[in-house]
Formats: structure tokens, sequence, C-alpha cells
């Protein structure tokens, strides 16, 4: 899952959701579009015991703490609407270090080490996926977007 893909791949937008400035995000893609995509795969599936899993996710580190927050905000919340919707999210870790396009990277495939800030994009999106605090929705998440 990558929409929208100019601001998940591409960096080409440095904000997500529905805090983003107008200007600085892509025109689709946003939470809404989430739950349209994900209720659209609970029914057909989940709800008819089929499993599903994102087989694919993740977004490019970024080289401004303002993008960045944006960046944890969008894993937190794909992470944590996976969860609600009954779905397995994976990241796409690339290895590649660095920032923006195509550096998805949060561990050094050849030591093992975190990259960038690897560890803590790690711990939220398992914070996402294994936090049964009932004050822990995504309703939660949504209002503490950036």
């Amino acid at each position: 899952y990558y929409d929208p893909h100019k601001f998940t791949l591409e960096d080409e937008f440095k904000e997500w959701g529905h805090s983003a400035s107008a200007d600085k995000k892509a025109d689709y893609g946003d939470e809404d579009f989430l739950h349209d995509i994900f209720g659209r795969l609970k029914t057909k599936y989940i709800d008819k015991g089929i499993p599903v899993y994102i087989g694919e996710t993740g977004c490019v580190h970024r080289d401004t703490e303002r993008a960045e927050d944006f960046r944890k905000y969008y894993l937190e919340y794909i992470c944590k609407a996976a969860r609600e919707y009954g779905m397995a999210p994976f990241y796409w870790d690339n290895g590649a270090p660095g920032t923006g396009r195509e550096c998805s990277g949060i561990i050094n495939h050849s030591t093992g080490e975190f990259i960038n800030n690897g560890g803590d994009i790690a711990a939220i999106m398992v914070n996402a996926i294994t936090n049964d605090d009932p004050a822990y929705t995504l309703e939660s998440v949504y209002n503490k977007a950036p």
C-alpha cells in the first residue's frame, strides 16, 4: 500500500492527511481514501473469513523534522487502520539510507543496525499493531496528526 505514491515513494509531497497543507500534499490518498480501500477489502475478504495482509507498504525518510512527523503519522495510521480492519501490514524495507525518493530503509541489511530513525519507525508501527489500550484508537491517532 503506497497511496499516495508521490508522498510515500517519490518524496514529491512532504505532508499527508487531513492536517497537511493543501499545497504540500497529494490530491488523493488521505485517511478517507484509505478507509474506502481497507473497508472494501474487509467486506470482500475478511468478513468472509479470508485473511488479508498488506504485502508491502512503506514511506521514504524525510529531510526535515516536520516532513518526518508526517511520515511517522502516515505509518502509524496505516498500521493502526490495518489492525482495526483485521489485516496484517508488512513494511518494505529496501535498506536504502538517506532521504528522498526510494529511501525507505529502516535497517542496514548488512549489520542489522537501525539506520536514520529506523528504531523509532519500527516502534511506532509495532505499537500501532499491538497496543490494546482502549484509549489508543484510530481516532486518537488521527487527532494527534502533525
